[in-house]
């Protein structure tokens, strides 16, 4: 009774994971103004991951999975060194009490007898409300506010809001449940990846049916998020499984092929439907798209000065807008934003040392994965990797968000028991 109480909270916490409901009990200042990585909370899914280590802090766990283990622990340490030199420390604690929620998480998930079937299917039934509510947000342009769902208020005229400009029209993009509809987008590029495996395991006739109707659903709304990193994550991280998977299991193939049909049909369905938003987002003339760019290469420009005073060991987990607007003054605080890519942002906090140690976790769970290959279930591994991998190379909140920490260690879990000996 106690083991199935704490798997169910497992899958209970995967299935929360979009939502967003959170303790606030603080908030750090930049230069005096209110910036939104400042917030000091705690997520209702993180007391869950919690109390799962709690209940089961020894787990049953294929030999293989020890390295990986023990190279993430490794970089906890490194992580906390780093916590010792921030120039906010307040700010540094909880960035890596984040960081250790998401090890624990990847942790509890390496139990063998959570079934690895169910927590895809978790993931993905998790995503069904919040691509509804991220549906009639684009077509209303609003959403509520609702603090004990964690839902912030938004609305397409108000500033601040993330829209797509069109020549005749403000369009605002699909949050979801989330705090921005590229996180949102990134969650749905993994989840449709998730979903095109299960039919390996739910082959019922009422299972098919349902899993259609959800790839319709979480390939339009994916759209409607109008995130390009999740975009191009989605369909590299695709094509090269998919390329893989033809090579090697053709009968894999044939089992997924409906509902990529389906979910290919749906999303090219969108992209008619919502061109001229669609092709905004690619044109560099427009005013909102220019100033996306323009943010992202300063935010590159100004890199280098900011960290290289602190290359062994960073500036600090959770500080580098805080260095940043320290070596750059004269900004507004909402304006000091993190670099738009974890790898160097994990580079800045932590240094090189704890980079080092964080390829090496990394490397550790790859190695295992491509032993594995070419199993099909290796390869579905291998393609949320390069979803997460992609998603990496263009945003930061994989690291400097709670659902991006939680949706990283569950990519790397899942690679795991996916590749399984």
């Amino acid at each position: 009774m106690r083991a199935r109480l704490i798997n169910f909270l497992v899958y209970l916490t995967v299935f929360l994971l979009p939502w967003q409901t959170r303790w606030i009990f603080g908030q750090e200042f930049l230069q005096g103004d209110f910036f939104e990585y400042g917030v000091l909370s705690i997520f209702a899914t993180e007391i869950l991951v919690v109390l799962v280590a709690v209940l089961r802090p020894r787990i049953v766990s294929h030999p293989k999975f020890d390295w990986p283990l023990i190279f993430g622990g490794l970089f906890l340490l490194i992580s906390l060194v780093s916590v010792l030199l921030a120039a906010n420390p307040t700010l540094a604690v909880m960035a890596w009490l984040h960081v250790l929620v998401a090890f624990f998480f990847f942790h509890n998930l390496l139990d063998k007898r959570i079934k690895i079937q169910k927590v895809l299917y978790a993931f993905v039934l998790g995503l069904i409300i919040p691509s509804f509510l991220g549906l009639w947000q684009f077509f209303t342009g609003t959403s509520p506010e609702l603090s004990w769902l964690g839902l912030a208020g938004h609305d397409a005229l108000v500033a601040g809001t993330s829209v797509v400009e069109t020549m005749s029209d403000r369009l605002m993009r699909a949050y979801g449940s989330f705090q921005h509809p590229n996180l949102f987008g990134g969650y749905l590029a993994f989840g449709m990846v998730c979903l095109m495996m299960l039919p390996r395991w739910y082959r019922k006739l009422r299972d098919r049916r349902l899993l259609m109707l959800i790839s319709i659903l979480l390939a339009t709304a994916f759209i409607l998020t109008f995130s390009r990193s999740a975009w191009l994550a989605f369909f590299v991280a695709m094509f090269i499984g998919g390329w893989v998977l033809l090579w090697e299991h053709r009968v894999a193939v044939k089992k997924a092929m409906p509902y990529l049909t389906v979910t290919l049909l749906a999303i090219v369905i969108s992209l008619l439907v919502f061109w001229e938003p669609v092709a905004a987002r690619f044109h560099p003339s427009f005013r909102l798209e220019a100033q996306s760019i323009a943010e992202r290469q300063a935010g590159y420009e100004l890199y280098l000065p900011t960290i290289q005073n602190d290359l062994w060991f960073g500036v600090g987990i959770g500080n580098y807008t805080v260095e940043l607007a320290a070596n750059h003054l004269g900004s507004p605080a909402w304006a000091y934003q993190p670099i738009h890519n974890t790898i160097l942002l994990i580079l800045g906090e932590i240094g090189i040392i704890g980079l080092i140690f964080f390829i090496a976790w990394v490397a550790s769970i790859d190695r295992l994965n491509f032993k594995a290959l070419p199993r099909a279930t290796a390869i579905g591994a291998l393609t949320l990797g390069n979803v997460v991998l992609i998603i990496a190379l263009f945003d930061h909140y994989l690291f400097t968000l709670w659902p991006g920490l939680a949706l990283a260690a569950l990519m790397f879990a899942l690679t795991l028991r996916l590749s399984e000996p």
